[in-house]
């Protein structure tokens, strides 16, 4: 990876920055003249509060739609930092968004650990053993909601049967955090990444293997930023 291209990355995420800037503005200026464009839409005899609506729908879309582009390029730049940064061993980089898909009702973060593990077997052969061995036993496993079993089971287990053989860093981005449901629905996902999970048996973060690394991304809401 050239340091030009490094650079290009995090350039083009600051375009991305200055049109949410600018589309921040609009909003803001539309707000603030408001009761001029009301007074305007009702002289031309349309309906204001539908205009008031979709307006507002225009705006809030191109928002959203920037904040993805703007969300998806700046994990972009962590994996060419990452890959630019580490000169002496290839790094194993595993991304996984927590923002629903588009016109999708899914809650990724429901399989957060599941689809981790997934994503390490299909990049690692011992992985993918020790993983299939842990299904084999037990086949609830592959179906279950349950996080907490997803981490222990899934996540925590099976690496303990790779003896050393996989010894390359393993990078794991967790991206958007705060798009992982409520309060309540992401109370046991913070208690496992932030290592005050206190449930009898099952494992703390810091027994992963010395080589993994979880870095997340979020904004501050209240409780993740507790």
């Amino acid at each position: 990876m050239l340091q030009d291209d490094t650079l290009g990355q995090i350039s083009s995420t600051r375009i991305i920055a200055g049109r949410i800037a600018q589309q921040t503005l609009e909003c803001a200026h539309f707000i603030r003249d408001y009761s001029e464009k009301k007074s305007f839409w009702k002289r031309l005899g349309k309906n204001t509060a539908s205009e008031t609506d979709d307006l507002t729908a225009r705006y809030n879309k191109a928002l959203d739609d920037l904040m993805q582009q703007f969300r998806g390029q700046a994990i972009c730049n962590i994996a060419y930092l990452v890959r630019f940064t580490s000169k002496d061993s290839d790094v194993l980089l595993t991304f996984h968004p927590l923002i629903p898909l588009q016109d999708s009702k899914a809650e990724r973060y429901k399989r957060v650990f599941s689809t981790i593990a997934c994503d390490l077997a299909g990049r690692d052969r011992g992985m993918k053993r020790a993983l299939a061995n842990a299904v084999k036993n037990s086949p609830a496993l592959k179906s279950t909601g349950d996080i907490i079993q997803q981490w222990h089971k899934l996540f925590i287990e099976p690496p303990k049967e790779l003896s050393g053989s996989s010894a390359e860093p393993v990078l794991i981005l967790i991206e958007a955090l705060d798009e992982s449901g409520g309060l309540e629905t992401r109370r046991d996902l913070l208690h496992i990444l932030s290592g005050t999970l206190k449930v009898a048996g099952v494992p703390h973060i810091s027994e992963l293997p010395s080589n993994f690394r979880i870095l997340v991304t979020s904004r501050l809401l209240r409780d993740i930023d507790h």
